[in-house]
């Protein structure tokens, strides 16, 4: 996996917001699941705050990763406890990385329907 994403998915898991701000272009461009989006870095991990943070057992499970040039995509699970049962929200995130640099520019989420 790249390091730079994996790194960025193990700060999540972890809910490690300053770790995960190292992985961040300050000017990062984020693209949200239901249309919201940012272009800070620091407005991004505050959005992860109030949605990822209170969500109990969270777990990150990438299941497959293809790059293309500067592009990474990861499809990946999400898994958290809530209402005593284990949710689990699949996507596919896709991010923009500067090598050079060691962080990510720009990321697009996307979530899949589960399967039926």
């Amino acid at each position: 996996m790249d390091e730079i994403c994996e790194r960025f998915l193990a700060t999540l898991e972890a809910k490690d917001w300053k770790a995960m701000a190292a992985t961040l272009d300050p000017a990062l461009e984020w693209h949200g699941p239901k249309g919201d989006r940012t272009d800070r870095a620091v407005d991004y991990i505050e959005v992860l705050q109030r949605s990822v943070a209170p969500l109990v057992d969270y777990r990150v499970d990438a299941l497959c990763e293809t790059t293309r040039g500067t592009l990474v995509m990861i499809e990946l699970v999400q898994r958290f406890e809530m209402g005593g049962s284990t949710k689990v929200v699949p996507e596919v995130m896709v991010f923009d990385v500067d090598q050079a640099a060691g962080r990510i520019r720009r990321l697009s989420v996307y979530w899949r329907e589960a399967d039926h």
